[in-house]
């Protein structure tokens, strides 16, 4: 019908949620849907593709590839202004980074949160609170620093999301 923005946003969060149980299939259906992105000019939605590509890549264990398509989506992100896309990406990357030892990319992180963090509430939201957290966290791990605890009052935040990065960030709270 000519909705190209509303076929294109459906068929990534179809793909999303198809990740949950089949993540292979899902990949294939994110390469349609970066496709038809790219053939309509949709440039931030290709972003948005990449985000998923990392975080499906991310449950898979494929990490190198994961940080490829996460490092498209912040380079985009940055390019673009498109603060929340790639504040999610970040989410998706910095796990990995922790997990790694791997400091390298911290540099470009704290200079992108410095220049954005304005745009973000002031008051988070409870998955916003747990991020942050997380985030404490892992910057910490990459950095093979003492990882901060964080307070106790973050389990009243912890709700039911099931995206990669988030169960990954309740993770590293809880292990912290």
């Amino acid at each position: 019908l000519g909705r190209w923005r509303l076929a294109v946003t459906a068929s990534r969060v179809h793909a999303v949620m198809a990740a949950e149980h089949d993540p292979r299939a899902a990949l294939t259906a994110l390469d349609a849907v970066a496709e038809l992105a790219a053939a309509h000019a949709m440039t931030e939605q290709g972003g948005w593709v990449d985000l998923a590509r990392a975080e499906t890549l991310f449950v898979l264990g494929d990490w190198a590839a994961a940080m490829e398509a996460g490092d498209r989506a912040i380079t985009l992100g940055e390019r673009y202004a498109y603060t929340r896309l790639t504040f999610r990406t970040w989410m998706v990357l910095l796990p990995m980074l922790a997990a790694r030892r791997d400091a390298s990319p911290l540099e470009r992180y704290a200079a992108w949160w410095e220049s954005n963090r304005d745009h973000f509430p002031s008051a988070p939201s409870p998955y916003a609170r747990v991020l942050r957290a997380a985030t404490a966290i892992w910057l910490a791990a990459a950095r093979g620093e003492p990882l901060p605890v964080p307070p106790d009052v973050l389990v009243d935040a912890v709700t039911p999301f099931m995206n990669a990065h988030y169960l990954a960030a309740v993770e590293a709270v809880v292990g912290a």
